[in-house]
């Protein structure tokens, strides 16, 4: 899905870029960070309107590409409130660990996501999540 121009702010477009997340979350769709900055930039105007665990989903989705800063991006375009609320804070958990180079605290917080993580699709995030895992020791051994 492509969101473009003036389309990405209206209101009426937000349940289709939803769904096409929900895929996205899925593995069905190919990841797009410009859908999610899309979704992610209405919730930020019409906060009522967020759906926690999709921005959950969305955002392990974009987790798994670092060394990208997708992460980075989608999560300072959320209110604090709904960061601090799970299942988003344990994602945010997942990402401080990851960063941090603590892979077995990663792996051990990766339980207080299980939910999450089946709903988006085990195999999809949970591979993503093993392959962020081996990106982040190599580059923690190669500092």
């Amino acid at each position: 899905m492509e969101v473009r121009g003036v389309e990405r702010y209206q209101p009426e477009k937000l349940a289709a870029m939803e769904r096409n997340l929900e895929e996205q979350a899925s593995g069905a769709a190919s990841y797009s960070l410009d859908v999610a900055t899309a979704v992610f930039r209405l919730y930020q105007l019409q906060p009522s309107l967020a759906r926690r665990e999709l921005v959950a989903r969305v955002l392990l989705r974009a987790l798994a590409q670092l060394p990208k800063q997708d992460f980075r991006t989608l999560i300072h375009m959320l209110p604090e409130r709904l960061v601090a609320e799970e299942p988003v804070s344990s994602v945010v958990l997942l990402a401080q660990h990851l960063e941090a180079c603590n892979l077995q605290d990663f792996w051990a917080a990766t339980g207080s996501c299980r939910d999450t993580i089946s709903k988006g699709g085990r195999s999809s995030i949970g591979h993503s999540c093993v392959e962020v895992g081996v990106k982040v020791r190599v580059k923690c051994l190669c500092s």
